[in-house]
């Protein structure tokens, strides 16, 4: 009799014992979430007073959130080293290229496009391949005004998105300084005839800055 009555309080205690550790479970279920929406709401409240300082210490904890679990807070990061325009902020900007998240690859694109800074000229060609097409514009967008990038300007002509096609063709005329539209056979054309001479007279500093020449005849 009494052996069953310890069987029975041992049952009736493991009962209680595994209704107490769902019940936390469930807890914890319910409350992360909005623990970390709340961490990171905080990040995001981090980036906007550190872009407001924009000295060195706050560049370099923005490119420290550029490495954070929140895609959002990394892309925020990104958006913001654009500004400062400081040269630690390149590698970072270059690494996040690779990122995960399309919007982070897109915002990292444009602001290396902004800093124009060289060592991001062969990184954005590189993104001339990305799988989205809003971050091959991106990279075709940034002032890469450098005959490197020719070659693959003219390979970006055949793009499946027309935009990267168009942008593409703005950045050769930023380069070369002739203007064939986005037709890949009148720029393979232009090419094979002073292959080796693009940009000899100087990039163009600003493609929107200036009267566009007119179109090379066919």
């Amino acid at each position: 009799m009494g052996e069953n009555k310890k069987s029975l309080a041992s049952r009736r205690w493991w009962k209680v014992a595994a209704f107490m550790v769902l019940l936390l479970l469930l807890l914890v279920a319910f409350l992360y979430p909005q623990s970390e929406e709340r961490r990171v709401e905080a990040r995001r409240r981090e980036i906007h007073q550190l872009s407001a300082k924009g000295d060195a210490q706050a560049v370099k904890q923005l490119i420290r959130l550029l490495r954070d679990g929140d895609e959002d807070v990394r892309n925020k990061a990104a958006d913001w080293l654009r500004h400062t325009k400081d040269p630690p902020a390149v590698e970072p900007l270059i690494a996040a290229l690779k990122d995960s998240d399309i919007r982070v690859r897109f915002v990292a694109a444009e602001s290396l496009g902004q800093i124009e800074d060289p060592r991001a000229v062969q990184p954005l060609i590189a993104a001339l391949k990305d799988s989205d097409k809003e971050v091959r514009r991106a990279a075709a967008l940034g002032r890469m005004n450098d005959p490197r990038a020719v070659q693959p300007f003219l390979a970006a002509l055949n793009d499946g998105a027309k935009s990267v096609r168009e942008d593409a063709s703005v950045a050769l005329w930023a380069i070369t300084g002739t203007d064939c539209g986005d037709d890949p056979e009148k720029w393979a054309k232009w090419w094979d005839e002073h292959k080796g001479q693009a940009g000899a007279d100087g990039p163009n500093p600003d493609p929107t800055s200036v009267t566009q020449p007119e179109p090379v005849k066919p």
